[in-house]
Order: C-alpha cells, then structure tokens, then sequence
C-alpha cells in the first residue's frame, strides 16, 4: 500500500469528508432518529459535533455503556453530550458483560469475549434508532494506539542511527507491543488439531511490514487497519447491525476519508514527544468550542478490570464450561485440557492469563453454537 501523494493534515478537508459521508446516509432520512455511540474519547465527540454542526435539526440521542467491572468513560461522555447540546443522552450499565455472550457470539459469529457492540446496538434499538453511527477508524487512520507506539519505535532502533530493523523485526516488535493479547505459553494452549505456529502468525503480518513505501509507524498503522479494524470491529459492527436490523455508519471510515488520512505521515498524527495521538482529529475538534477540553490524551475505550472480574464470576463460568472434562474445544482436540488445569485457579491475577481463559471460554461457548450445536444462543452465562 504505498502512498501516491503526501500532503499536511487539514482539518477543514476531514470535516469536508466526514460530512460528506454523513450526508450519504442522513441526507435522504431528514425525519431519522439517529443514535451515536459515544465513548467519551475523540472520535465519538468528534461525530456527535459534526451531526450538530451540520445537521441541527436531526433527533439525535448519544449512547454510552458503563461495565461494572471496568474504566467508567461515562461521566466524561455526559459532559461532551450536554457541552454539545444534546438532551437525550443514555448510559447503559451491565453488571455482567459475559451473561449474554452466546447471544452476542451467536450475533457476530466470532468467538470473541470483548463484544460490548452487542449492548450499544440492542439499546440503539430499544431507543428506536434508524440509525446507529460510531467513530470507528479515528484510531487506525489517525494513530490513536498511543499507548503501543512509544515501545514498538524503541524496539526497531539499532545500534547505529543509520541501521534499519528487518520487516521480520518490525513484525516481532509489533507483537511485543500486544502482550496483553496472548500468554508466554501461547504454544502450549492448543491441543493436536490446531497446529498453532508463531512462523504462521509472523507470515500473516510481514506484508505489512515489508517493503511497502510506508515508514515504519505507518506500517503499524496499516496492520492495525488491516487486522483490529477489517476484521474484527468493522465486521463485529456490521453483524450487530445485520442482527438488530439497525442501519449503522461510521464517517471515519469513508473511501475518501481513508485516502486522506492514508496521505498524512505519521509524525502529523502522532506526537511521539508527548505521547499524543489523533492530531488531525483533535484540531477539527478544537474548532468545537470547549468540547476539546474535555479529552484525554490517553485512549482508555473499552477496558474491563478483567482480573476483578475473573474473581466473581469468570472463574466460575470457565470452571463450568471448560473445566472437569466437559469442554467439547478440549476433548476434540482443539485446545489444551493441560494447559487449562495448569492455569485454572480462581486466585489467578496475571491479566493476561485471565484474558485468554476467557477467549477460551467464548471459543467454547462459540464451538457448542456453531460447531457441536449443542448450546442454545439464548442461554444467559451466570
């Protein structure tokens, strides 16, 4: 993917896009009720403030969830929706954001345990929404991973000022850089049936980060694009749509948009010095009025405490559905019974092995929909 022009980050062109893009499915709905998912963070407040901007007639409402066990954005988010105007402003709180995971996996058709996009969407529809919009793509094509890019650089640089890592460096730089998302042991999780390798997981990356005329942090960016994004929250996001019967729009993420922000370096997104991401993005927002102020330079999201709540409840449930001989992903030979007793303790406090018990327990609970069929979507986990 090597960029056919450059050009300097011009917050009047995106605003130019993402209306555009707004218009594309409001413009022929001026009688719409519209819901915008609002997180608290950048891209969320930025959308809500164009659709007020541009479109100060439509019945808009913001939707924000707050997890019990987890970073609360939402009384952030309630200052951006009333410094905005609007009045209708929902927070959505789940006591157990695993209860209804075989209807949210049923949903997306993914074995995934993090799919709070199942909450926002079912009370977009319970609020009778038309139309569900979101700030997805802010992160990818603007860089708004701060919190990964300051260790992935320090890990390429070289002895020398002049040497230059090896795409297969910047690959295992990029996956140091997301620790949280497996254990040390990755190997030794699955069982026969899987043929897990690291070289197959290396090989999937590298084109990323080959020779692709993109410096290095905008070849994370373009990973990032082409992995979290493409194939998990915009298809995530769409399947809740499809399964809801909600329309859904993200302006973010219009062809024109990714284009333009494709065009921009790095180091016009990205302030290496003070970790700051989203530049383009928060001087559009600036234009706003004091809604700017009200944002962190740190990305914070969707963040359950997940050790918390492995101690309530997460233990329990992986107890009952993969432990004591009764996984089906264990016993056709697909995950590591092994692995699961080692590391199966209600006391467990490593995040990251809690993290991947319970991304075994939705490949689980995903196996007895899909596969073995034995598991009605409609159970509630508890």
């Amino acid at each position: 993917m090597r960029p056919s022009t450059r050009h300097s980050p011009s917050p009047e062109v995106i605003e130019r896009l993402a209306v555009a893009a707004l218009h594309d499915i409001l413009g022929a709905s001026p009688d719409a009720r519209v819901a915008v998912s609002l997180s608290g963070g950048v891209d969320s407040a930025l959308v809500l403030g164009l659709i007020r901007k541009h479109f100060p007639n439509l019945n808009v409402s913001a939707i924000s969830v707050r997890f019990e066990d987890g970073y609360d954005e939402t009384k952030r988010a309630a200052r951006i929706a009333e410094s905005l105007g609007v009045e209708q402003h929902v927070i959505v709180t789940v006591e157990d954001y695993m209860r209804e995971l075989p209807a949210a996996i049923s949903a997306a058709a993914l074995p995934m345990w993090d799919l709070h996009w199942y909450h926002v969407t079912k009370r977009a529809v319970a609020e009778s929404a038309d139309v569900l919009i979101s700030g997805d793509g802010g992160d990818e094509l603007f860089g708004g991973y701060t919190f990964r890019y300051e260790g992935f650089l320090s890990a390429i640089k070289g002895a020398a000022p002049t040497e230059i890592a090896s795409p297969d460096q910047r690959v295992r730089a990029y996956l140091d850089n997301h620790a949280r998302d497996y254990v040390p042991d990755q190997e030794k999780v699955f069982g026969p049936r899987m043929n897990f390798s690291w070289d197959d997981v290396r090989g999937v990356l590298l084109p990323y980060f080959g020779d692709n005329g993109l410096d290095p942090l905008e070849q994370v960016f373009l990973a990032d694009y082409k992995g979290k994004l493409a194939y998990n929250f915009a298809h995530v996001s769409g399947a809740m749509a499809r399964h809801f019967g909600i329309r859904t729009a993200s302006p973010l993420l219009s062809n024109d948009m990714i284009r333009h922000a494709m065009g921009i370096q790095a180091a016009k997104k990205y302030d290496a010095a003070r970790g700051v991401g989203k530049l383009p993005l928060r001087a559009l927002l600036r234009s706003m009025g004091n809604v700017d102020r009200l944002m962190s330079d740190s990305k914070m999201g969707f963040s359950p405490d997940t050790v918390s709540y492995w101690q309530r409840r997460g233990y329990d449930l992986c107890s009952l559905y993969l432990g004591g001989g009764s996984s089906r992903t264990v016993s056709h030979g697909w995950i590591s019974g092994e692995w699961i007793s080692h590391n199966m303790s209600r006391d467990l406090q490593d995040v990251r092995y809690v993290n991947k018990l319970l991304g075994l327990l939705a490949f689980e609970i995903w196996y007895r929909i899909f596969v073995t069929r034995d598991l009605d979507p409609a159970t509630r986990l508890s």
